[in-house]
């Protein structure tokens, strides 16, 4: 009995990391394209309001998007620069996220 829900459980948790996993895949497939300047923030939460930020980016930028996170009125995009710096940017600033599969 206790070894049915030892396979159970882990077989669920191997499940929820296959969709965990399937979602940052999803998320690293989008592109950015700078428009204008953006601002780089350490973290997504608090909403910047309260934060300076570490980093501005500016359209000749390229970096690759690693998570994507929605909080309400606003999405948050986890971006790292081809010089290694990581930080988020958010919905509203001068940019366009696309997907790679819509060339």
């Amino acid at each position: 009995m206790i070894k049915k829900v030892l396979i159970a459980i882990v077989g669920l948790f191997l499940i929820m990391m296959c969709f965990l996993a399937y979602d940052i895949y999803q998320d690293r497939q989008n592109k950015i394209i700078f428009t204008g300047t953006v601002p780089v923030y350490a973290d997504w939460e608090p909403y910047p309001k309260d934060q300076q930020p570490i980093l501005i980016l500016s359209t000749e930028e390229i970096v690759k998007v690693k998570r994507i996170r929605y909080g309400k009125d606003y999405m948050a995009i986890s971006v790292e620069t081809q010089n290694g710096q990581s930080g988020w940017i958010f919905s509203g600033y001068s940019f366009n996220l696309t997907s790679r599969s819509n060339k």
